[in-house]
C-alpha cells in the first residue's frame, strides 16, 4: 500500500527536516510504502528567500550601513543551507520524481498512490502559510482515502476569514492525527474528530537519534542553545536567561544558527549537519530554547533543559510540556533561575512516551487498516 505524503518538505529548518525523516521511518516500519511529495511553496524557493533578503527594510542608519554585508553573508548561508537540508533528504528520503512548485502543478499531474496524507509541521496554521496553501489539505487528491498524520494547526482558533474553507477541507478526511491537544480540542468544536498523538521524533526512541548523531565535537562542558525567534518572548528577555544560567553552571554557551551573519551571545556553530545537530543536543549538558523541536530532541534525548515561549504559537510546546509533566520547565519569570537544577530525573517522562508510543501504535494499526479496508 502505498501513501503519498506532502509536508514542509524543502525548508530551512531542522525540525522539519527531522520530522520527515521520522514519518518516513514509522510509517515503513508500519508496512507502507511511503514517498514525499516534493514540494516547494513559492516563499521557500531559492531565487525567492534571495530577493526577500536583498529587498529587506532596516529600521535604523546603523542596519542600513551594515545591511550590504549582512545580505552578503545571509546569501553565503543560504547556499550552505541547501547544501545540509537538500542534501540530507536527498540522501535519506524518497520523494517524487517530479518537483512541484504550486498547487496548480499537483491538480495537473498528482503523485500516484492508494492513500493521500498531510503529515506533521504546522500544515493548518494558514497564518504561518502565509495563507490556506491547499496542497497541504491534499485538495489534489481527488476521490482517493485522505489522512492527517500528527499534523499541527499551532493555533487555538482559525481566523475568521479562513474558517469556512479550512473546515471544508479538513473535513474530507478519513482520519486525523494532530499532534497538539489543542489541535484536537479545535477540531471537536466544529464536530471533527481527530486523535492527539505525538510529533514524529517523539515517536521515535531516544536511542535511535543517540545511534544517528555524529561523534562529540565540543570538547568543554557546554550550554546549547537553540532560538528560531529573535523578537520579543514571554516574560523574559532570551539572551539575559542565557547568560544567567551559563554563569550558574559554568558552562560554555554554544548556539546553533542558520546564518554567518547572526550576533548573538555564545560561541555560534553555524548551518551544522544534521546529525550533528542531534549530537549538539544529545552531549548538551543543558539547553535553552524557545523550539519545539527543541523542545521535543532535549526531552527525547533525556537532557535537563528550559524553555522560553515564543509570543506567538507556544501551544505546541505548552501541550508536550503538560503531557509528560514538566510544565515547570517554562521559565516565565528571570527569578526562576534561582534554584533551578541541572540534573533532571526524566524515569517518569520516559514511561510517559513509552505509553503514548504504545497507545499511539495501536490507534494508527487500527484506523489506517480501516482506511485501507475503505479504499478497497
Amino acid at each position: 500500500m502505498k501513501i503519498s505524503i506532502i509536508t514542509v518538505l524543502n525548508t530551512i529548518n531542522y525540525g522539519s527536516v527531522l520530522q520527515t525523516y521520522a514519518t518516513q521511518k514509522y510509517l515503513s516500519d508500519m508496512g507502507f510504502d511511503t514517498e514525499f511529495v516534493d514540494f516547494s511553496r513559492k516563499d521557500q524557493k531559492y531565487g525567492q528567500i534571495v530577493k526577500k533578503t536583498i529587498f529587506s527594510k532596516r529600521n535604523n542608519l546603523k542596519q542600513m550601513i551594515k545591511k550590504p554585508i549582512k545580505d552578503a553573508l545571509d546569501i553565503i548561508s543560504l547556499g550552505k543551507s541547501y547544501r545540509v537540508f537538500r542534501g540530507f533528504l536527498n540522501r535519506n528520503i524518497k520523494m517524487s520524481k517530479i518537483s512541484y512548485g504550486s498547487f496548480e502543478e499537483l491538480v495537473v499531474n498528482p503523485p500516484l498512490a492508494d492513500i493521500y496524507c498531510t503529515g506533521s509541521d504546522q500544515m493548518w496554521n494558514s497564518f504561518w502559510n502565509n495563507g490556506i496553501e491547499k496542497s497541504f489539505f491534499l485538495d489534489y487528491a481527488q476521490e482517493k482515502p485522505r489522512i492527517a498524520f500528527c499534523t499541527s494547526i499551532g493555533m487555538t482558533e482559525f481566523p475568521i476569514k479562513d474558517k469556512e474553507i479550512l473546515l471544508r477541507l479538513i473535513k474530507k478526511y478519513s482520519f486525523i492525527s494532530v499532534r497538539e491537544k489543542s489541535a484536537e480540542l479545535l477540531l471537536k468544536k466544529y464536530g471533527i474528530s481527530a486523535y492527539t498523538a505525538m510529533d514524529p521524533t517523539l515517536l521515535i526512541e531516544g536511542c535511535f537519534w543517540k545511534k544517528m548523531a555524529t561523534k562529540r565535537s565540543v570538547a568543554r562542558p557546554y550550554l546549547l542553545v537553540y532560538q528560531l525567534h529573535y523578537d520579543k518572548h514571554q516574560g523574559v528577555v532570551f539572551n539575559e536567561v542565557v547568560r544567567k544560567i551559563a554563569e550558574s553552571f559554568g558552562l560554555d554557551i554554544i548556539r546553533i544558527t542558520y546564518s554567518i551573519s547572526d550576533i548573538q551571545l555564545g560561541k555560534k556553530i553555524v548551518l551544522p549537519k544534521v546529525e550533528e545537530f542531534i549530537s549538539l543536543f544529545a552531549n548538551a549538558d543543558y539547553v535553552i530554547t524557545d523550539s519545539f523541536h527543541g523542545t521535543a530532541f532535549s526531552v527525547n534525548l533525556n537532557r535537563p533543559f528550559s524553555v522560553i515561549y515564543p509570543e506567538q504559537f507556544s501551544t505546541r510546546i505548552e501541550c508536550l510540556l503538560q503531557l509528560i509533566g514538566m510544565e515547570e520547565r517554562k521559565l516565565s519569570n528571570i527569578n526562576q533561575i534561582i534554584g533551578l537544577e541541572k540534573d533532571i530525573s526524566f524515569d517518569k517522562v520516559n514511561e510517559i512516551l513509552k505509553n503514548k508510543r504504545e497507545e499511539c501504535k495501536h490507534i494508527f494499526q487500527e484506523r489506517l487498516k480501516t482506511v485501507c479496508l475503505e479504499k478497497e
